[in-house]
């Protein structure tokens, strides 16, 4: 009915089924639950599957035996209800995705079907589309039992972020999503009427994890056949300013599950370094993605980020905390800035970590990591006075 070739209701069951906050179901025995999906399914879930099924096998065994359910400890089965959907209209996360279903689904629902036969993209399940559309709008009800309508299951969710809402119809109705041809979408939507990219436009939207990670692989580059094309200019830019709203478990999550290496393909230049910015000021202190990845390339441009005010966009940056990164990590971000040719810059870096390193009680950790002569050997002038008499106690 309304799969086709596109798989426009794929889109929105993969969605659901990671939200990380479930979703409120028509299920009365644990009455303020919210179910969750495969990947995100809880404890809680996982008990009432089990307990149900329990209940359904019992019902069997205890027919086939001529005995009372009971005296196994079963309960009546419970069929699945399906979706509360004017709960979920009025959920602050998956309301907004459920009202851009309804939108798109209308099309499709309204009006009359054809009964035609259809099966599933699994093969695992046959229905009439009259089925599929009964099935459909009997979900629509309110809590006695009488069917809404579209407009009346809109109306509950009108209110509801409806910034959100207007997000989610402007991608999640483009029959590409999941194929990745909606990059231009996203940044037309991050852009005023005059043309300018506001940086905050997605990050005020309070989306769910699962989204983010997608629309972020839409702007990536494309390392499979499912994601999109180059990631260039404005689509660095969006990255980066998605990136930047995200909580420090988000970011980190985001940054681990798309991996780095994919990161490292679609961002350059001055965008890359901010990036690495990011990633060491938001990431945990023992996987520190940034530090880790600074080191690793000798990255002397994003080493400096860290350690002065700076700009991205029109976002100031300000030195890390010293405490983002273990003291390992600081004497590989030193040993970077010793690396190559060693400016001024670079030196003023270098003093700035190793009086943080001093306040902090490892300056005998990097005595023992960077010997004079090596440090000697990148910094000179005054610098070196500075860093020889702050340092000399302890090599």
């Amino acid at each position: 009915v309304y799969e086709g070739e596109d798989f426009r209701s794929k889109t929105y069951h993969d969605i659901f089924c990671e939200l990380d906050s479930g979703m409120d179901m028509r299920y009365d025995r644990v009455p303020d639950h919210k179910f969750h999906g495969d990947d995100t399914a809880d404890d809680t879930d996982k008990v009432i599957v089990g307990m149900e099924t329990y209940y359904s096998i019992a019902e069997i065994y205890s027919t086939a035996v001529g005995i009372d359910k009971s005296t196994v400890g079963a309960l009546e089965t419970k069929a699945n209800p399906g979706p509360n959907i004017p709960k979920i209209m009025k959920d602050p996360v998956a309301g907004p995705i459920w009202y851009a279903m309804e939108t798109d689904m209308e099309q499709f629902t309204s009006g009359d079907v054809e009964n035609e036969t259809v099966t599933s993209s699994s093969g695992m399940v046959t229905m009439t589309q009259a089925e599929i559309h009964n099935a459909w709008r009997g979900a629509h009800a309110d809590e006695t039992g009488r069917e809404l309508s579209t407009q009346e299951t809109l109306a509950l969710g009108e209110n509801n972020n409806p910034e959100a809402r207007r997000f989610y119809e402007t991608i999640l109705h483009n029959p590409g999503f999941l194929k990745g041809e909606v990059d231009d979408d996203i940044i037309d939507y991050m852009k005023d009427e005059n043309g300018r990219f506001i940086v905050s436009r997605i990050t005020s939207l309070n989306l769910h994890y699962s989204a983010i990670r997608h629309i972020l692989r839409l702007l990536l580059n494309n390392p499979n056949d499912n994601w999109d094309g180059v990631c260039v200019g404005e689509d660095e830019t969006a990255v980066l300013a998605i990136l930047i709203g995200q909580s420090d478990k988000d970011f980190y999550k985001v940054v681990k599950d798309i991996g780095m290496p994919v990161f490292d393909n679609s961002i350059q230049g001055d965008n890359w370094d901010f990036f690495l910015y990011l990633c060491t000021k938001k990431c945990p202190k023992d996987d520190n993605l940034g530090a880790k990845k600074i080191t690793a390339d000798k990255n002397d441009d994003a080493a400096r980020k860290l350690t002065k005010i700076g700009s991205w966009a029109t976002i100031v940056t300000n030195p890390v905390s010293y405490n983002c990164a273990t003291k390992e990590n600081w004497v590989g971000i030193i040993k970077a800035l010793l690396s190559g040719s060693c400016g001024d810059e670079d030196e003023t870096a270098i003093i700035w970590i190793v009086d943080k390193m001093i306040r902090a009680g490892d300056a005998y950790y990097l005595a023992s990591q960077i010997d004079e002569d090596e440090m000697d050997s990148g910094v000179d002038g005054d610098e070196w006075d500075t860093v020889s008499s702050m340092m000399n106690k302890y090599w």
